[in-house]
């Protein structure tokens, strides 16, 4: 279970560092604006993230209804959107920046969280240990709309043989990580 206590600090250290300022000293617009025309916004990876482990948390590692769709966020998001923006135009990400709701991500984002940590709270070592099967993947894949049904793809490789443990902090704490940097550099320039 210690990779499992390491696993929440190191999720709750991303989150500290890298957003949980970004709520409080930063403007609608700094949000929905792109700080050049070829990168995405501080709300659309913000939606992303949460869309990422929302996911991958749940409809993969855990094998349970998305938090999205559990709590009707799309309502409260001002999106029909159901995928996390894979395959996404530069011109859909921004449209989809300049209509959702911020305040609605932000909680969104932290119910995501709070969920992940109830279910690594139950998570046994069994069940991290559990390898994912390529027809399980394939469906998260289909879901998320980055596979279609019956076409092949170069992700399910990927992720199939992947122990449940292993994409939990893939989609995850990894996941936090990989945009901190992101969202770090856009701010940086914004200054």
């Amino acid at each position: 279970m210690l990779s499992l206590e390491v696993f929440k600090q190191r999720h709750l250290f991303a989150r500290e560092i890298f957003y949980d300022d970004l709520w409080t000293n930063h403007t609608e617009e700094q949000f929905r604006s792109p700080v050049h025309p070829k990168m995405n916004t501080l709300i659309w990876i913000l939606w992303h993230m949460a869309r990422v482990e929302d996911g991958g948390v749940n409809l993969l590692v855990f094998k349970q209804p998305q938090v999205l769709h559990a709590q009707d966020w799309n309502t409260k998001l001002g999106t029909s959107i159901e995928h996390f923006g894979w395959g996404m135009s530069l011109e859909e990400a921004h449209a989809l920046s300049q209509t959702v709701d911020i305040v609605a991500v932000r909680d969104y984002l932290e119910a995501v969280f709070a969920q992940t940590f109830d279910l690594v709270n139950s998570f046994s070592e069994d069940v991290q240990a559990q390898v994912l099967s390529e027809t399980e993947v394939r469906q998260a894949l289909e879901i998320e709309g980055m596979a279609k049904p019956g076409a092949s793809d170069y992700l399910t490789p990927i992720y199939t043989g992947w122990t449940r443990l292993e994409a939990l902090w893939h989609f995850s704490a990894g996941h936090l990580y990989w945009h901190g940097g992101e969202v770090r550099t856009i701010l940086g320039l914004m200054n």
